[in-house]
């Protein structure tokens, strides 16, 4: 596989401010519809998933010392379980499950810092990895194309969306394949001024109503988030049940933090899991996730979607995403900025989620490319066969033990099973593929 030749490595960076605010600014763009998405559908404030998702970069690169240029923001895999329990009991339980989550990231960290990593390439290795990953992008492909217009009987359908969303597309690919050396940096801010452009011309001239305006100063000069503290706002839900229900979503974003970092690894040419080291990006995403639990936000993750932008415009300067780190956390504050975000079309947004949702789930097979997996072997089509229809089924399994209830989402469930046929199949032939990364 060639090298990939960056024109700004993750130490560097450019020499231009208004470089590097226009490359930051892109990072923001491909964040900002997942991480605002996220929180809508859970029910808490934008705002304050905006703000978390600086803090938790910021925090992230610090802990990592600057090492590694990764994003920190929403995370989908707990969209069900943390909805569920605002819905049933509040802020109380849905500020306990994501601190839950951040506190069992800082319990693995340790584990590894301790005893090492040889026991995550036994229960994670990249048979289980790879099509985990594959489940996420793959699994967020109803939202971009219901969002550009194709999905039939949805509110979104129609041939405007789809117009919108596919200039959106086609501008992000075209500034990629054809553009000069700057339009390559930013396709994503290409894609998404293309798309508003178009929708604005759309609604200038014809009667459709498209972009609301008034949305850029409904909130005045500046906004606050919603800060919810435990033990202060409100009384923290103390329940053990709902630690032991994130533990297991707790290994697919876990699965995620890994194929993101191996991904990064490999694009760099680097080895990010023993520099800085596992203990260490694990810390940084546990400590990401902590802090956003006791401000009433999210689980944070590492963001795919802005590896993606890392790969398209092959600038992977940490100062860069440290600024858009940086634009996240004043967006959570300026009216204004955040306004004209949320004016932007659902349909434009849903054109270049498909782009950066499609890159979610080719990381997942560049995964097991990279450590040479054998497609053919039985063992392998098993897993990869079972996680893949468990995970994207729309299914899930809730049971009670001593009156603890315990609940799995589909990806949740794909991801456990993966890891049990792993271990339990057995292993009489040596599958070519088997020699995979290893992270110790």
């Amino acid at each position: 596989m060639n090298k990939i030749k960056f024109k700004y490595l993750a130490n560097e960076s450019p020499s231009s401010k208004i470089e590097h605010a226009v490359l930051s600014l892109q990072h923001v763009f491909a964040m900002f519809g997942s991480t605002v998405l996220v929180p809508t559908l859970i029910g808490i404030d934008v705002s304050t998933a905006l703000l978390c998702a600086g803090l938790g970069t910021l925090i992230y690169s610090q802990v990592t010392k600057k090492k590694v240029p990764v994003f920190i923001g929403s995370s989908f895999a707990y969209i069900g379980i943390l909805s569920a329990l605002n819905s049933e009991a509040g802020i109380s339980s849905v500020a306990m499950a994501v601190i839950s989550v951040g506190v069992i990231y800082l319990l693995f960290s340790l584990l590894i810092h301790f005893v090492g990593t040889k026991w995550i390439d036994k229960i994670l290795p990249p048979v289980v990895i790879g099509p985990v990953i594959i489940i996420i992008g793959l699994s967020l492909a109803p939202t971009a194309v219901n969002n550009s217009g194709l999905l039939l009987g949805s509110d979104n359908y129609g041939l405007v969306n789809v117009i919108i969303a596919f200039t959106a597309l086609l501008s992000a690919g075209y500034a990629m394949l054809i553009g000069t050396k700057s339009m390559k940096m930013i396709p994503i801010i290409i894609g998404i001024g293309s798309g508003y452009l178009v929708a604005v011309l759309i609604q200038l001239f014809t009667d459709i109503q498209i972009i609301d305006f008034s949305l850029i100063f409904a909130n005045g000069l500046f906004s606050i988030p919603e800060i919810h503290l435990p033990f202060i706002s409100y009384s923290l839900d103390l329940d053990p049940g709902i630690f032991l229900s994130v533990i297991p979503l707790v290994l697919v974003t876990l699965s995620e933090h890994i194929g993101d970092h191996s991904i990064s690894s490999s694009m760099m040419d680097e080895d990010y899991l023993k520099d800085p080291g596992l203990s260490r990006t694990i810390l940084g995403d546990g400590l990401a996730t902590l802090v956003a639990g006791i401000l009433g936000g999210p689980v944070n993750t590492t963001y795919a979607e802005n590896t993606g932008v890392i790969m398209m415009t092959r600038v992977a300067s940490v100062s860069v995403i440290r600024l858009a780190a940086v634009f996240a956390v004043l967006l959570a504050f300026i009216g204004p900025v955040v306004g004209f975000i949320n004016s932007i079309p659902v349909s434009v947004m849903g054109g270049i989620s498909i782009l950066l949702f499609g890159m979610i789930s080719q990381n997942g097979i560049r995964i097991m490319v990279q450590s040479n997996l054998d497609f053919a072997h039985p063992r392998n089509l098993v897993i990869l066969s079972v996680i893949l229809v468990i995970g994207l089924g729309g299914g899930g399994l809730a049971f009670t033990i001593g009156g603890v209830l315990f609940t799995f989402s589909g990806m949740a469930l794909a991801a456990l099973i993966g890891i049990l046929l792993h271990l339990f199949l057995p292993q009489k032939e040596v599958s070519y593929g088997e020699k995979h990364i290893h992270l110790n």
